[in-house]
């Protein structure tokens, strides 16, 4: 299907419902962040995700329930509306997602995550080397471009569509190399998604809100 050709009318029903609580999910809405909490069998380790900006972050919530649903605790961190044109770039959207994780207590171990902007915020989040980090993973993201994780101790997975054509897939691959190769973890790995673009990225994740 051609780029964003997922995003239609189905779509956005199918994303309002996955921030329903039923039996199996609880969900909960901060303001600045969702939280998606399995209801039994919860594990120790949970995911942090951070949204792409410009992106309603209610598409990544399909995603977040089905990891929820398997035991993880994953909490969605929104991102400032003008993320894209450097509202992202401050302590703001970093303290959302600490606060995020301090709601849980329980989560011994998370592993950081974002799609586009979200991915630079997650890198920088890595940075801070937080013991309870235990993990990165980048998805359909160029960052990052301006600091460096090759001293991290975080194992680091870049996800990327190879129609993409916002982030440039040589370019990912380069950094994927030069940037992301963490010292301990042996190097970094990248994991190409065959067809999704940008806006396409698996999991619904990049409609537009209305």
């Amino acid at each position: 299907t051609p780029c964003g050709a997922r995003t239609g009318t189905k779509t956005r029903r199918e994303a309002r419902a996955a921030l329903q609580s039923d039996s199996h999910v609880r969900v909960a809405d901060s303001g600045t962040y969702f939280t998606f909490v399995p209801v039994e069998g919860q594990r120790t380790a949970g995911l942090l995700f951070f949204a792409g900006a410009l992106v309603d972050p209610i598409a990544y919530a399909p995603l977040m329930r089905e990891i929820a649903a398997a035991g993880y605790p994953a909490v969605l961190v929104k991102l400032p509306r003008r993320g894209a044109f450097g509202g992202a770039e401050g302590p703001e959207v970093l303290t959302r997602g600490v606060n995020a994780t301090l709601s849980l207590p329980e989560i011994r171990k998370w592993v950081l995550a974002g799609h586009s902007r979200g991915g630079e915020v997650a890198s920088r989040l890595a940075q801070t080397d937080a013991p309870s980090f235990a993990g990165l993973v980048l998805i359909g993201t160029s960052h990052p471009r301006d600091i460096s994780l090759a001293n991290s101790r975080l194992p680091v997975t870049r996800i990327y569509g190879t129609r993409d054509t916002v982030a440039d897939v040589e370019k990912l691959e380069k950094r994927l190399c030069h940037a992301c190769a963490p010292r301990d973890a042996g190097a970094g790995q990248a994991a190409p998604a065959r067809g999704p673009c940008h806006l396409d990225a698996e999991a619904n994740f990049a409609f537009r809100s209305s």
